[in-house]
């Protein structure tokens, strides 16, 4: 061998190459033939072989789903307190809040829709922001 390390990974990849070519040209009874020397019955062989992939894929998917539940628990961890509020009881206070702030309703209609009135996911929208700012944690709306 060389004392270059790139001409070494060379000569390996080119022994490994012909090697493969070597397996593929093998006629299938050939190999079957091999296999039966080598390990006994190639069927038994087949079944021991695609219990061992599919408990490989169950077990990767089972990693991959603890994997994804700590990635959820960590976001809800990160992103603080789940408010619950009761939404009939929030919309009232909401309304109230408009009806009593002539000003605060002319900016939400104007911010909301060009100065149309404002839809229903609007106002959804704005009780949900104004219940993480807080607005309804008097106790009055919490479930």
């Amino acid at each position: 061998m060389t004392k270059d390390p790139n001409k070494n990974r060379e000569a390996l990849d080119r022994l490994a190459d012909s090697f493969v070519d070597d397996v593929l040209r093998l006629p299938d009874d050939e190999i079957l033939a091999e296999v039966k020397e080598d390990y006994g019955d190639p069927d038994e062989l087949t079944k021991i072989m695609r219990a061992l992939f599919e408990r490989t894929i169950s077990e990767e998917g089972k990693v991959r789903l603890a994997a994804v539940k700590k990635a959820i628990a960590d976001v809800h961890k990160r992103s603080g307190h789940i408010i619950h509020i009761d939404r009939a009881a929030a919309r009232q206070r909401y309304e109230g809040m408009i009806a009593n702030d002539q000003d605060l309703s002319a900016k939400l209609t104007l911010a909301a829709r060009d100065g149309e009135k404002q839809s229903e996911r609007d106002i959804e929208s704005a009780i949900e922001d104004l219940a993480e700012l807080g607005v309804f944690d008097d106790g009055n709306d919490k479930k």
